[in-house]
């Protein structure tokens, strides 16, 4: 079983140390952590115009045909895309070898992301779970460095 509170303490030093680097890169402007405002936010940076989920992973960002991130983050963003249609979305994996980025746009449903069920997985709860994630196949996710706005 996956230690939870371990899981959380390396998931918010990578969000943090994510933010920082792209603060220091001033792509999307000055952003925060989105806990400064809600502790339970599905997304981890924002500022007024980005909402930036951020997936550490201990893989080649192609070791796999898809990177993955959990579907109640697609849900949360068709939530606040419909509050605030210029709100722009971006999912970014920090991988071993690189650091990918994916727009998030209800365009692109079934086509660029689709969902699919992981069955028993352990999510630091102390019992297993079935977990919805969206898959976005490496096609179309562009190397961070090879993104422009």
């Amino acid at each position: 079983m996956r230690d939870i509170k371990q899981q959380v303490t390396y998931g918010k030093y990578w969000e943090n140390k994510c933010k920082e680097q792209l603060n220091q890169l001033n792509t999307f402007g000055q952003l925060e952590l989105t806990d400064t405002y809600d502790d339970f936010e599905n997304f981890d940076i924002f500022n007024d115009n980005f909402f930036i989920e951020h997936k550490q992973r201990k893989i080649s960002g192609t070791k796999y045909p898809t990177l993955v991130f959990d579907y109640v983050k697609w849900k949360r963003f068709l939530q606040l895309k419909k509050d605030k249609p210029s709100l722009r979305f971006f999912v970014i994996w920090t991988c071993t070898d690189d650091r990918y980025i994916w727009e998030m746009d209800e365009s692109k449903w079934g086509n660029e992301v689709y969902v699919n069920r992981w069955e028993q997985q352990d999510r630091g709860r102390g019992y297993l779970q079935d977990t919805d994630v969206c898959n976005v196949p490496v096609e179309y996710i562009k190397k961070f460095k090879d993104f422009n706005l």
